[in-house]
């Protein structure tokens, strides 16, 4: 192991690439540097995490609300059947990149996942990261989720990976919102 690489048969990746691959990067541009620093003069160099989120959110690459990786489209829609998120509410469930900017940085947050309830207004996030290190893997770390590399996407085990990080992530969703309060679908 040399600078976070790690040998994994013939590929050789780092932390940085898989979460690239599962949740894509987030350009840090000029214009996000300034809203940051912005935010630390505000904040005495202590921001928020509602409010790092919210900068990050405004700069996304990828639709939240219809992702083009099949990871995160698919932990969305996982998520939002276990909120039991009705059909016309499922643009309300949207899947967030942070991979390459301050909250991944900062926050240990590669990706969030979030829910806009309407009739209730209120809201709830889940949080992932994602790793080699088996260590943040066992252990846990800042956010919500931590897992490393998933299985074949054409395999069971994928579906079933999957599934876990949605549970997880919709039963913390709950508990934030208060269990039991959101509608059937």
């Amino acid at each position: 192991m040399y600078g976070g690489e790690r040998k994994f048969g013939r590929d050789l990746e780092t932390g940085r690439m898989l979460e690239n691959s599962y949740f894509g990067e987030v350009p840090v541009t000029e214009e996000m540097r300034r809203e940051f620093r912005s935010l630390e003069e505000e904040h005495g160099g202590r921001i928020p995490a509602a409010e790092m989120f919210g900068v990050v959110r405004k700069h996304q690459v990828d639709d939240p609300e219809n992702p083009r990786r099949d990871l995160p489209r698919e932990i969305r829609l996982a998520v939002a059947d276990r909120l039991k998120v009705s059909e016309d509410d499922l643009d309300n469930v949207k899947f967030y990149s942070a991979v390459g900017t301050p909250v991944d940085h900062l926050l240990g947050v590669d990706a969030w996942i979030e829910y806009d309830d309407p009739s209730r207004e209120v809201s709830a996030i889940g949080t992932m990261d994602v790793t080699y290190r088996q260590d943040k893997i066992q252990e846990g770390h800042k956010a919500d989720v931590v897992f490393g590399e998933l299985s074949d996407i054409n395999s069971d085990e994928y579906l079933d990976e999957v599934e876990d990080i949605a549970r997880v992530l919709a039963d913390k969703m709950k508990d934030e919102i208060g269990r039991g309060a959101l509608r059937a679908a």
